[in-house]
């Protein structure tokens, strides 16, 4: 099970408010259709995984009181990094700044380091977003391994892709 309230204990290097604030926009989104316990379906390196997830509801006033897109993007955010931390036990770096071509700087059990781009959706399509977001990791491939991930919040899916660029079709 990956509880998205857990994700300090898999990333201790984030904030503690923050880490907060991204299982907050974790509930709202999967909140919407979802009940805690609901499957996720996980594609990482093309093998997939079926993992429950488990999180703290949120109230539909405090849904009201955060930008629907902006919710989408961060709970996207969450997910990943819980399946990275549960998957791939990286550990986080840093958050990397606009115009550095991905979402986080994080390092691996060897210590290589990889530029995460991370993307989610509500309820749009899924391959268009994996194809642009490779590309846009591909970019940031000279600050480390380029990895992806897209989450989709309808069924629930995920993917994961941590191969070089040169291995992904």
């Amino acid at each position: 099970m990956i509880d998205l309230g857990d994700l300090r204990s898999r990333h201790p290097e984030l904030a503690e408010a923050l880490a907060q604030a991204l299982s907050h926009h974790g509930a709202i989104a999967l909140g919407r259709r979802h009940a805690p316990g609901v499957e996720l379906s996980i594609s990482i390196d093309g093998e997939t995984i079926r993992e429950a997830l488990s999180w703290s509801p949120t109230t539909p006033e405090h849904a009201l009181m955060v930008d629907a897109r902006r919710a989408t993007e961060e709970a996207a955010e969450c997910v990943a990094l819980a399946v990275v931390g549960r998957f791939r036990q990286w550990r986080i770096v840093r958050r990397l700044q606009p115009g550095e071509s991905a979402d986080w700087l994080l390092v691996d059990e060897a210590g290589q380091r990889i530029v995460l781009e991370i993307s989610g959706t509500d309820s749009g399509p899924f391959e268009p977003r994996v194809r642009q977001k490779r590309g846009q990791s591909a970019l940031a491939s000279s600050r480390g391994r380029p990895a992806v991930s897209v989450v989709r919040f309808l069924e629930p899916q995920a993917m994961l892709e941590d191969r070089i660029a040169s291995d992904v079709p």
